[in-house]
């Protein structure tokens, strides 16, 4: 440390950096277990900065990033009104000799999608934080592309519990973070500028998918909604469903990829045959070519047994339009008419 007075402030920085998980040990920060000093919500989380590599801590609750200056600023309150060049100063003249420097970190979740952190709970709590604030303050900028679908605020309270959350609040999301989560406020655009309305979900193992709300499906939702489950292609197309519903249905999404059919075939035939009654499956799909192609190859899966299956309903709900989305927004009266009707024939 002899030749840290000729370092400029950067390097300096640096030197603390290397030294972060000593500093931690030091203060005995555990970065798995604090509280945000903004807002007292015990919901931070490490990771690791893209940019630097270095150890920050992200508040779930009013998104608040701390980095290592932030933190012993919070503990140390010699520290709480300097200037980060005197902290950095302060920190590189402390004696880690004996202190231990085993990392805390080793506990954070990485993903194919991320090399550093992706932990869904935290994200989803992070993203549902924003979603809900924008929708209590009736934000017309951050709501303007769900105001550009056809959404108004009353829809969008409908919305608020139900964005990744069952009906005790417990978080179980189960959706591609492109597909859905990061569209919530604003729309997707390719390289040309021009806007992208959907994208299929990328093919997986077995075990994982990207159909929105299908972990919502289950013995006990399924005879709470009359034996009634009704499948999209895509989660807004879920999600205008569930708005025009109340919430009072069980609806999901697959994705857009006939690679996840399987998986939601299998699911639904293993409920369906421990039930007492048949379960109503209603395709909801594209009123296009591909769209009939995918449900007939969907509707195949389905064992007839226990399960009917209904493949001309979208024809009937949005027959103007290519899918419920569109005339959702075009059409809305007809439409909401339309799924009464249908509501009143089945329940």
């Amino acid at each position: 440390m002899s030749n840290i007075k000729s370092l400029n402030f950067k390097e300096k920085l640096e030197k603390v950096h290397q030294l972060e998980d000593k500093i931690f040990n030091y203060y005995n920060i555990d970065i798995n277990n604090f509280y945000c000093a903004t807002c007292n919500d015990k919901r931070l989380k490490p990771f690791k900065s893209k940019i630097d590599k270095h150890i920050k801590l992200k508040c779930y609750g009013c998104s608040t990033t701390f980095d290592i200056i932030d933190l012993v600023k919070v503990i140390d309150s010699n520290l709480k009104n300097l200037n980060p060049g005197a902290v950095v100063d302060y920190l590189l003249s402390l004696d880690y000799s004996n202190i231990e420097s085993a990392s805390q970190v080793e506990q954070i979740k990485k993903s194919k999608l991320d090399p550093f952190l992706i932990d869904y709970d935290e994200f989803i709590a992070d993203s549902l934080n924003k979603f809900n604030r924008a929708v209590d303050t009736k934000n017309a900028d951050e709501l303007e592309y769900l105001y550009s679908r056809g959404y108004n605020n009353e829809d969008l309270i409908y919305l608020k519990n139900y964005l990744g959350l069952d009906e005790n609040n417990n978080i179980m999301f189960a959706c591609s973070r492109e597909s859905y989560i990061l569209r919530l406020l604003k729309p997707w655009h390719d390289k040309n500028g021009k806007e992208i309305r959907y994208k299929n979900s990328p093919r997986l193992e077995n075990t994982r998918h990207y159909c929105y709300l299908l972990d919502t499906v289950n013995q006990d939702n399924i005879i709470k909604n009359n034996y009634n489950i009704f499948l999209f292609e895509g989660g807004f197309d879920t999600i205008t469903f569930r708005i025009l519903c109340k919430n009072k249905c069980l609806a999901f999404s697959t994705g857009g990829a006939d690679s996840n059919h399987n998986l939601i075939a299998n699911k639904i035939n293993d409920i369906a045959g421990r039930l007492n009654y048949k379960v109503n499956v209603f395709i909801l799909f594209d009123n296009d070519e591909a769209g009939e192609h995918n449900t007939s190859l969907l509707a195949e899966l389905f064992n007839k047994n226990y399960i009917n299956v209904y493949t001309k309903m979208s024809k009937f709900l949005f027959k103007n339009s290519k899918d419920i989305s569109e005339e959702f927004k075009n059409n809305r009266d007809e439409l909401e008419t339309r799924i009464k009707y249908l509501l009143n024939k089945i329940s």
